[in-house]
């Protein structure tokens, strides 16, 4: 079978769901210590700039406060890039 015929089930988009998770962020993020979380995503970068350091540690207190995976993803990011997966064809 051809790559190109293959089915794949995506999950269905559900506006209510995207609304929901959207207000629950802004609300998050409207009752979070703005200037504690930015010290800790700062640290969060420092930390990752070495190659030995664990940063499970850091990224569990940065949920903790109240930091968002994209604010999480977005440091590392500015560090690492993004990954490209390169198909093997």
């Amino acid at each position: 079978q051809d790559e190109e015929d293959v089915e794949i089930e995506t999950h269905p988009h559900d506006p209510e769901t995207e609304r929901r998770q959207i207000e629950r962020l802004n609300r998050v993020k409207d009752n979070r210590d703005e200037k504690k979380v930015q010290d800790m995503l700062r640290q969060l970068k420092e930390q990752a700039e070495d190659e030995s350091a664990n940063l499970m540690p850091i990224t569990i207190e940065l949920v903790k406060e109240g930091a968002s995976m994209g604010d999480i993803v977005e440091t590392l990011k500015g560090i690492w890039g993004t990954y490209r997966e390169k198909p093997v064809i």
